[in-house]
């Protein structure tokens, strides 16, 4: 099969957030490159790129049995009581402050069209989307699944649940995934890191599947340098003051670390010190030092949010290969961000400084090695073209699709 005529489709929750906004990105960089790329999803927020489909919204496949389900489980959690395994599930996420969902759907996706006339299935972040056993058992074509969490080794939970490993919901529906996906032999894996890879490349749920490591993309002609006192008056952020940009899809998210971000740069005294914060403001409560400025959606304007900034910050504990800190260098400006999977490979001495930990002291010691250094925004921005193009991922994915596609001909 020649490139060209190679059809893939993505299958992801959502376009938006963090995972959806990568699929998207991969979407797109495959269009480039002339490959037949469609991007299904459940929640379609997008309308300026092309083939990105809604599943069957009040029609087929069982949306409207969706809508009622999610009714019912939502009068129920109102009434304070956990009958259904989705709602023990939602409590417990309340509880541990980890990501939970359950493997099950009431969404055929293996009988859409569009997964019947694809040649590959690339999966992003399925949950409450991909129903397991029916899409593992019917889908007789290559499957790419893109980690962009650490969900397929757990039951319910996206992250490691540390001391909650043993609950009984969670042992219940991991040997159910494990048996779902183990149902198919036509399954490949991408990790976006190397973190990721060693700490998971050897699981019995990956026993005898082809793995990979590709990074996330970035788009240096979206994301570009503005001149940083241009961008500071277009954003109303004062001209003699040292900018700390933080991005995160909610900033109160305490997996983020505004807080500490900001607890930190109170400590170290720095008088002229100001927090960019960028995301949404859902249970914000205000902090030292910070000034939300709320979401921003339009690449342009993110532009000068990084541009207008000295540093940018990421004391996240928790990515698999976060895409703001690629956004920032490619607008030239060096990141400083906790030792989270990803920026082993994305931080260098000329981009940026990757904290020894995760404490306060830790991100202080990064922070302080960062203003004693010298930066070059023109050879930072250089480095994301040459490592993180579009088109240098988009080709690494064709190679793996090909991988795939010759591994079952060859059975």
């Amino acid at each position: 099969m020649k490139d060209k005529n190679l059809k893939v489709l993505h299958i992801c929750t959502s376009d938006s957030g963090g995972a959806g906004l990568c699929c998207l990105r991969i979407h797109k960089a495959l269009l480039e490159q002339g490959i037949d790329s469609k991007v299904l999803t459940l929640n379609k927020t997008s309308s300026n790129v092309p083939e990105v489909y809604q599943y069957g919204r009040f029609r087929k496949y069982g949306t409207w049995k969706g809508l009622i389900i999610k009714a019912t489980n939502k009068i129920i959690r109102s009434c304070g009581l956990r009958l259904t395994d989705y709602n023990k599930a939602m409590s417990i996420m309340k509880r541990t402050n980890v990501t939970t969902s359950l493997p099950f759907s009431c969404y055929d996706v293996a009988k859409h069209p569009l997964v019947k006339e694809a040649d590959v299935i690339h999966l992003h972040w399925i949950s409450n989307f991909l129903d397991y056993p029916s899409f593992f058992n019917k889908v007789r074509k290559p499957i790419v699944w893109t980690l962009h969490d650490e969900n397929l080794f757990y039951g319910i939970f996206h992250y490691n649940p540390g001391k909650y490993k043993d609950l009984a919901l969670e042992k219940k529906y991991y040997t159910k995934k494990e048996s779902a996906i183990k149902s198919t032999s036509k399954l490949g894996v991408v990790f976006l890191s190397k973190m990721m890879h060693e700490k998971f490349a050897e699981h019995e749920i990956l026993k005898s599947r082809a793995c990979t490591i590709i990074n996330n993309p970035v788009d240096c002609n979206q994301y570009r340098p503005i001149e940083k006192a241009k961008a500071r008056r277009e954003l109303g952020i004062p001209l003699d003051k040292i900018i700390f940009s933080f991005v995160a899809g909610g900033i109160a998210d305490p997996r983020k670390g505004l807080k500490i971000l900001s607890n930190t740069l109170q400590r170290m005294r720095i008088s002229n010190a100001y927090i960019l914060a960028v995301g949404g403001e859902d249970d914000y409560e205000p902090l030292p030092n910070v000034h939300a400025i709320g979401e921003i959606k339009d690449s342009v304007r993110m532009s000068a949010a990084y541009s207008c900034s000295d540093y940018f910050v990421m004391p996240s504990k928790q990515e698999a290969f976060a895409q703001t800190p690629m956004e920032a260098m490619a607008c030239g400006i060096p990141a400083i961000v906790f030792p989270v999977s990803g920026t082993e490979e994305l931080i260098t001495p000329q981009n940026g400084v990757r904290a020894k930990g995760f404490t306060s002291q830790d991100l202080e010691e990064a922070i302080r090695q960062a203003m004693a250094t010298h930066y070059d925004g023109d050879i930072i921005r250089q480095d994301m073209i040459n490592r993180f193009s579009p088109e240098i991922i988009a080709n690494k994915y064709i190679e793996f699709y090909k991988r795939m596609l010759c591994s079952i001909i060859n059975r």
